[in-house]
């Protein structure tokens, strides 16, 4: 049986064309690393990620935040019906090349329909995670604004609750390649939202500047609630960047006695590059 690492470097020979060295942009060669025209080599981690940033993510994406996203993300499946939501909007193949884009521990990309699927996040305990948990996938700790991507060499993009690169997003894209981004809206976690008196939700800049930068794009919404209970809480609490700022004794209040249900709201805009 193959180890990780194994299975990673067999997977980047694949798509060895596809690829690109994050300092010169020069052609890359895969043997036991990742080796560049010009002498730029990385290493295969252990459990088969590469680490190809050339600067760290902020600090607070750390372990535990990633860790207890999993609970939610990968073991209770909080999200399942967003991931049929995706699968039932596009057709997938064993050769569409998808690039998820902030896929934190890679638990949605990693439920998705079979293909040819990179997790590509700064966050290195985040690509960690998802090497460990899903090693038949390519994860690249990576700057979603220097993606190791040739032009023109992915079938779609993924940005999933996640900030935007659209420049990158658009060179690395196939000419009529896809987008699929997916905002929250207003009731995204209100429970939690609701801890913190935040005031109106507002994700209209988020909306409009996909709009401009896809303006042939269709549109559908997601709401749903889901049950949590009191570890689930905990972790609710310890994953989202809702909770940074949130008083002590409420978070504890909110994980003993918070509510019972959990309100997924979500808008998935989906548009496609021009051919030229």
């Amino acid at each position: 049986m193959k180890s990780k690492k194994e299975k990673s470097i067999d997977l980047c020979k694949n798509i060895v064309e596809n690829l690109r060295c994050p300092f010169c942009y020069e052609d890359v060669e895969i043997t036991l690393s990742m080796t560049c025209h010009n002498n730029h080599n990385f290493d295969f981690s252990k459990t088969g990620y590469l680490n190809l940033a050339l600067q760290s993510s902020d600090k607070k994406y750390n372990a535990e935040l990633f860790k207890e996203r999993y609970k939610i993300m990968g073991l209770k499946n909080v999200y399942q019906p967003l991931v049929d939501a995706l699968t039932d909007l596009v057709p997938w193949t064993q050769h569409t090349k998808v690039l998820d884009g902030g896929t934190g521990e890679g638990s949605l990309l990693a439920r998705l329909p079979e293909s040819v699927k990179i997790g590509v996040d700064l966050a290195k305990d985040g690509i960690v995670l998802a090497s460990k948990n899903y090693p038949d996938h390519l994860w690249f700790i990576a700057d979603l604004a220097n993606l190791p991507v040739k032009d023109n060499a992915i079938d779609r993009v993924l940005s999933i609750l996640s900030p935007a690169s659209y420049q990158e997003f658009k060179r690395v894209l196939k000419p009529g390649g896809e987008l699929i981004k997916v905002i929250p809206n207003a009731n995204y976690f209100k429970e939690i939202r609701e801890l913190g008196h935040q005031g109106d939700f507002d994700n209209s800049h988020t909306v409009n500047r996909f709009k401009e930068e896809f303006p042939d794009y269709q549109v559908q919404t997601l709401s749903y609630t889901v049950l949590v209970n009191e570890e689930d809480r905990e972790s609710l609490i310890k994953m989202s960047p809702l909770a940074w700022d949130l008083d002590e004794k409420i978070v504890r209040n909110y994980i003993k006695q918070g509510k019972d249900r959990l309100t997924i709201d979500l808008s998935i805009y989906y548009g496609k590059r021009g051919l030229v």
